[in-house]
């Protein structure tokens, strides 16, 4: 062998570690598919309190660790998104992760914003260096979401669906 093919086979061997490690440095990003979501232990459910006019609407997001897997996040922040500049607006600061989480928000705060992203972390120290664990993305309120009109059948129907879908 050529002292160049050795050269370049040490340095892609030593700098394979390097791209692994570039890999998880930053997290995996994850498109929230539909109303009901799950992911690594953590599931998802949307739903919207249908007021008498589009400003007494809310809608309702409510986000609940279902398994083992999802023990290594310990916090979250929600992040609103323009879809068509990528401004953001910080929707939740930095929030301990429960077993139940619920996030409430106007639907027309949507309007302009009508991204979110869902940033979790395992440590404090990920959120100060900007470095979330997971991020689901969705583009704006799933159109699978169910309109329900009081505050009493939403709150059923998000730990209903979560019982049924984590097999609870």
């Amino acid at each position: 062998m050529n002292r160049r093919r050795v050269f370049v086979i040490i340095l892609v061997l030593s700098l394979f570690p390097l791209f692994v490690l570039s890999l998880y440095a930053e997290g995996s990003e994850v498109h929230g598919a539909d109303s009901i979501f799950k992911h690594e232990g953590l599931t998802l459910v949307w739903a919207t309190l249908k007021g008498q006019t589009e400003e007494e609407t809310v809608v309702y997001l409510s986000i609940t660790k279902t398994s083992p897997l999802s023990d290594k996040y310990s916090f979250y922040r929600v992040l609103a998104v323009d879809p068509f500049t990528g401004d953001t607006l910080e929707e939740t600061g930095l929030e301990i992760l429960k077993r139940e989480n619920l996030v409430l928000r106007k639907r027309l705060s949507f309007y302009d914003y009508s991204g979110r992203r869902l940033h979790f972390y395992s440590t404090r120290d990920n959120f100060e260096q900007g470095k979330p664990d997971l991020i689901i993305t969705y583009f704006g309120v799933p159109d699978t979401a169910p309109e329900i009109t009081t505050r009493e059948g939403v709150l059923e129907y998000l730990v209903q669906t979560t019982k049924r879908v984590s097999g609870e």
